[in-house]
């Protein structure tokens, strides 16, 4: 949702993508709209170590948007109020959304164009608040992400699999990619965590003709530096602009063969 944005892509390209997004959701919205657009000939996926290993809870803001917004009723506690509004499934959250819109003075709100790329400002994220400084940012860092919901990766898999079969049979190429971590993140995934993932993924190469592109090792990218992540795993606007750029010259070749 970060890392590409779509606007920088030659070829014609629709974003489903949203922070937090869950496999299981990433499935929903494709049965919704792989059907309605028969043109299609590619489908990239993120692989996300973080959304491998989670799921949402029936009561979880996220599990109201999709309900209210897409009528996707994952995981969702029917009976419940916050069903009919998304303001009511997180009140804080949105209350403080709406009020900055309203402040006359806000210079930090965040644009969406109309690939659905959301562009956040510079201002207020943690790198740019430690002024990308590599040594405060190193000497700061907490890993914020347990992967050990193991059910959670299996659940998630089982989903990527619907995702690659109906592809197949429509002809269309799969792509999983894994957008850059800033080093202080990559270095702090678990080795046995990053072998879990290699080891899925390998079963889908083999078996669904998958192709992988691994970029989660930011500090491999040339081009990038510390100025163009937004936090420890997340890419900033800027940095969004230079990896969907090398993304996409990597597509164009992967389309031609």
């Amino acid at each position: 949702a970060q890392g590409i944005n779509p606007e920088y892509l030659k070829k014609n390209t629709i974003n489903l993508a949203n922070s937090g997004q869950v496999f299981p959701i990433d499935y929903y919205l494709f049965e919704r709209y792989i059907y309605k657009m028969p043109k299609v000939k590619m489908v990239i996926v993120e692989i996300s170590p973080l959304a491998l290993y989670s799921d949402f809870v029936e009561d979880d803001q996220m599990a109201y948007l999709y309900s209210n917004l897409w009528d996707i009723k994952y995981k969702v506690d029917s009976s419940s109020y916050k069903n009919y509004t998304i303001l009511f499934s997180a009140f804080k959250l949105y209350a403080l959304e709406f009020l900055k819109h309203l402040n006359p003075l806000n210079n930090g709100t965040a644009s969406i164009n109309k690939y659905g790329f959301t562009q956040l400002p510079l201002v207020g994220n943690k790198f740019y608040d430690l002024k990308y400084d590599t040594i405060k940012i190193k000497n700061s860092f907490i890993m914020p992400h347990k992967f050990t919901r193991k059910e959670h990766l299996r659940n998630s898999q089982k989903f990527l699999e619907k995702i690659a079969n109906e592809c197949n049979q429509k002809s269309i190429k799969v792509i999983f990619l894994t957008t850059p971590y800033y080093k202080t993140y990559y270095t702090h995934i678990p080795e046995v965590t990053k072998n879990e993932i290699n080891a899925m993924v390998n079963t889908f190469v083999k078996n669904y003709g998958v192709t992988y592109l691994d970029f989660s090792d930011g500090s491999k990218i040339q081009s990038l530096t510390v100025n163009d992540y937004e936090d420890d795993h997340h890419l900033n606007y800027k940095g969004a602009k230079k990896f969907t750029a090398l993304v996409d010259s990597v597509l164009n070749v992967t389309l031609s063969n």
